[in-house]
């Protein structure tokens, strides 16, 4: 199955787009400050899944989910800074929030499989939870 395919991949790519296109709108300061981190953190749940999916080891492939995990921390943290300081609006905020707990659950929900397998000594089989949950 090919990346584009994947719920989680292109839901990550979705959200990376429509932050790119908030935080093109911002002022100066706001882009260089709050704008960049959040720009940076978004595109990374993406960037991470992309390497999940591309390795057969499970454990670099837990690894790299996990670090779309803590990406996914990191954008909902600068989307409710955007929020608070009027940079983003209720709707916007709402929506990207939505895609962003979709993502967080068939994260969760893999590296939770990946742990479960390799705890019970079993071969586990990487691309096909990536292909369930990825």
């Amino acid at each position: 199955m090919k990346l584009e395919k994947l719920n989680t991949y292109n839901l990550s790519m979705n959200i990376g787009e429509k932050v790119w296109k908030i935080v093109n709108t911002w002022d100066d300061f706001s882009k260089v400050t709050l704008g960049k981190q959040l720009v940076e953190a978004t595109d990374s749940i993406a960037l991470n899944l992309s390497e999940s999916y591309k390795v057969k080891n499970s454990k670099e492939a837990k690894d790299l989910a996990g670090f779309s995990l803590r990406h996914l921390n990191e954008t909902k943290t600068l989307l409710t800074k955007a929020s608070h300081r009027k940079l983003i609006n209720e709707k916007e905020y709402n929506n990207i929030s939505t895609e962003i707990n979709m993502i967080n659950y068939l994260l969760k929900k893999y590296v939770g499989l990946i742990n479960h397998e390799k705890n019970h000594n079993n071969n586990v089989k990487t691309k096909r939870l990536q292909r369930e949950y990825l």
